[in-house]
């Protein structure tokens, strides 16, 4: 029956929350997240802002859906997930940008200014569901994107999500994080990433 299929999907399911190694590349693994942060796509390729945006998108919409019945991902590895929103992403985005060099061949298309979006828009939804321990984290992070990107955030926002975000850009409870200074490199795709006052590259 059903309860039988999504118990396979689950077993299933469970692969993609794990961390790529090095050892795994080129023996029928292309790519993913590494534990540094990174993520690689095509072997070697840095694609963070383009395979990996679409990615960790697509697995809130499952969380999301999945959150309330037996069936939601409740296996320690989904923890992950939140890892990858505050870890590889954070450190990459400043406004609605992010790091123009792990978008790969998507910077020929990319729009200035809304580069981010689509993991932003990750984070805003996997508050909805993350453990206590993470979910003051992911909603400062989207409230700071917020505030960097001022509307452009909100324009292309998808219409089943759009009282959640004004909620959480309306809530004076979050606030924006002004003193986020960090370093980080991301050995695996040779990037590194830089926040200060008012910067971020």
């Amino acid at each position: 029956g059903d309860a039988k299929r999504l118990a396979v999907a689950e077993y299933f399911f469970k692969q993609v929350f794990e961390y790529v190694t090095i050892d795994q590349m080129g023996l029928g693994t292309d790519g993913g997240f590494f534990t540094d942060g990174s993520f690689i796509q095509h072997e070697n390729i840095p694609y963070t802002g383009s395979y990996g945006n679409g990615f960790l998108y697509a697995i809130t919409q499952y969380a999301y859906l999945l959150k309330d019945c037996p069936f939601g991902l409740y296996f320690e590895t989904a923890n992950n997930q939140f890892q990858w929103a505050l870890n590889n992403y954070r450190p990459v985005i400043f406004g609605a940008n992010l790091s123009a060099s792990l978008l790969g061949r998507s910077v020929t298309s990319a729009t200035e200014g809304f580069t981010a979006m689509e993991s932003i828009r990750a984070a805003m939804i996997m508050s909805t569901y993350a453990p206590e321990k993470y979910k003051a984290d992911l909603l400062q992070f989207v409230k700071t994107v917020m505030v960097e990107a001022n509307s452009m955030f909100l324009r292309y926002m998808p219409l089943q999500f759009m009282e959640l975000a004004y909620s959480i850009f309306n809530d004076a409870s979050i606030l924006p994080q002004t003193d986020y200074h960090i370093g980080k490199v991301f050995g695996y795709m040779d990037r590194v990433a830089q926040h200060n006052d008012g910067y971020g590259v």
